[in-house]
C-alpha cells in the first residue's frame, strides 16, 4: 500500500467531517512537526503517516469552521479517519493526532 494512497484516504475522510473547512496548508504549530519527529511519520503539509507492518499512526492538521465545538470536530475526525483507513486498507490504526491549525473566519468577514 502506497503512503500516498493512505494520505489521500486520510484527507478525504477528514474533509467529510462537519465543521472541517479544509486541510491546513502548512501547520503553524510545532505540535504537528513534533508528531512527525516523535513517530518518524512521513508526509508534507497537512497529513503525515507512519506505517509499521500492518499498523499506522496518523497526524492531520486542519482548518475548522468558525463557531463549531473544536473538541467535537477533532473527535469526529479521529473516528472518521480511523474507520476509513481501517476499512479500505486493513491497516490497524493505532492513533490519529488531530491539530486544529486555524479557524476559517471568512463568514465573519463577509458579514462585516
Amino acid at each position: 500500500m502506497s503512503d500516498d494512497v493512505v494520505r489521500q484516504l486520510v484527507s478525504i475522510a477528514a474533509l467529510r467531517v462537519e465543521g472541517v473547512h479544509a486541510l491546513a496548508r502548512e501547520p503553524r504549530s510545532g505540535i504537528h512537526l513534533a508528531h512527525r519527529a516523535r513517530t518518524g511519520a512521513v508526509g508534507a503539509g497537512s497529513v503525515c503517516i507512519d506505517i509499521a507492518g500492518q499498523q499506522v499512526v496518523v497526524g492531520v492538521a486542519l482548518v475548522a469552521v468558525d463557531g463549531v465545538a473544536l473538541p467535537v470536530v477533532a473527535e469526529n475526525v479521529r473516528r472518521e479517519v480511523a474507520t476509513a483507513v481501517s476499512r479500505m486498507t486493513q491497516l490497524r490504526v493505532i492513533q490519529v493526532d488531530v491539530l486544529i491549525a486555524d479557524i476559517d473566519l471568512e463568514v465573519l468577514e463577509e458579514q462585516s
